[in-house]
């Protein structure tokens, strides 16, 4: 009896393990295909329908890391950043007369 559970048990953990990579396989083209969008661990849940712990896991197995910082890597890879409604810092170029050499301080 104790074998025969055994056997069921490791059957549907089997199974489990396929569907979550079939749908760990669509979280992650889902984020490739959203990586300018704001995403968060709600996103992925909702999109996923796995829990937070498992899709953790996932990542960790398949990706040797966490999913904020795969997502974080993706965007600086692609130069993507997220479209929040907020204006996107740019660096502006320093003029020479501001340089640190040139400027003094006093202090009194």
């Amino acid at each position: 009896m104790f074998q025969s559970q055994s056997a069921e048990m490791l059957a549907y953990s089997r199974q489990t393990d396929s569907s979550n990579t079939v749908k760990f396989d669509d979280l992650c083209l889902w984020i490739e295909s959203h990586i300018e969008e704001s995403i968060g661990w709600e996103q992925l849940m909702r999109h996923s329908g796995l829990e937070y712990q498992v899709i953790q896991d996932l990542f960790f197995r398949n990706k040797s890391t966490t999913p904020m910082v795969w997502i974080r890597r993706l965007r600086e890879a692609r130069g993507a950043l997220p479209k929040t409604g907020r204006p996107k810092l740019s660096l502006v170029k320093r003029k020479p007369e501001l340089a640190a050499d040139r400027i003094q301080l006093s202090c009194r």
